[in-house]
């Protein structure tokens, strides 16, 4: 599998970086290389972090009702493209397949339905007793997360930080590892 990205997703299009470095990606099980991709910028990290925020007021606008359907269907992706997901993470890590597929497919997929199910039935605002009167708790989104990617669990680990954050309303901009780039931009 030879995997070749000169675009960074942002903004929901693929956008040409502003440098014109590549990162070259090795198979550790061959040592050969199976892949490049854009390195990113200052000036990338700008532009997705000004995308993001644009985003941010629609996204958090919507209910949690409707962010949780969004989630699902990112799941259900997620658990479509498990055998190719499955096969990328370990092509570029050296996971073996059965675990790549047990802990970076269906567990992601589990905390992205998780998390969504937390979005759907946790109010937006609620009334509690408080020591000298009644006390409203607001939940709001606060902004962008900015999650950087480990390696070793490069899926989960994101969904671990993606999830919440995409359930509280929050917009995203991730930092893959160079190891493990091309797991965070699968295509579903």
């Amino acid at each position: 599998m030879a995997c070749t990205d000169a675009n960074h997703y942002i903004g929901g299009t693929y956008t040409a970086p502003a440098g014109t470095g590549l990162i070259q990606v090795v198979n550790p099980a061959t040592g050969e290389v199976f892949g490049r991709a854009a390195d990113g910028t200052a000036e990338d990290i700008d532009t997705a972090v000004g995308s993001a925020r644009a985003a941010l007021p629609g996204w958090a606008a919507r209910g949690g009702k409707e962010r949780a359907e969004v989630m699902e269907r990112f799941a259900d992706a997620i658990d479509g493209a498990g055998d190719r997901l499955a096969s990328l993470v370990s092509t570029e890590n050296g996971m073996p397949g059965f675990l790549s597929r047990l802990s970076q497919v269906t567990a992601s997929a589990s905390q992205l339905r998780y998390y969504a199910g937390l979005a759907r039935e946790t109010p937006e605002e609620e009334t509690r007793p408080g020591t000298i009167g009644p006390v409203v708790v607001r939940r709001e989104p606060i902004g962008v997360a900015g999650p950087i990617v480990p390696w070793n669990y490069p899926v989960s680990l994101i969904m671990m930080k993606l999830a919440p954050a995409l359930a509280a309303g929050c917009t995203d901009v991730d930092k893959p590892n160079v190891i493990c780039i091309f797991d965070g931009r699968w295509r579903l």
